[in-house]
């Protein structure tokens, strides 16, 4: 599976660099390039998550619940309902402190 990862991380910069290049019948001006660099960081942090140790811990089911309260952010700004906002940013600052906490607790 992660050559698989690799080789699509990798094909997909490719794709968002051929799209920022001044050429004419190729680009688009950057317009795809943003999008395609998304995903290649989101198929990035999957290779990380299955291949680490952080989900072997306790923090990781804390930090589920943290990934839960985003998608819960996210359905409230769309909603426009209020706190928002937190929702947003509370759970992003949870895990970056557990995700801290478990760098200088590995062994």
């Amino acid at each position: 599976m992660n050559k698989f990862l690799i080789v699509a991380i990798g094909l997909l910069l490719l794709m968002a660099l051929v799209d920022f290049l001044p050429l004419p019948a190729i680009s688009s001006g950057g317009a795809y390039a943003i999008i395609l660099i998304a995903i290649a960081e989101i198929m990035g942090m999957i290779m990380m998550l299955v291949n680490g140790t952080f989900t072997d811990t306790r923090y990781y089911t804390i930090a589920k619940g943290a990934i839960a309260l985003v998608l819960l952010g996210a359905a409230f700004k769309i909603l426009h309902y209020p706190g928002a906002d937190q929702l947003l940013i509370i759970p992003f600052a949870i895990l970056c402190v557990l995700y801290i906490i478990h760098f200088f607790g590995k062994k």
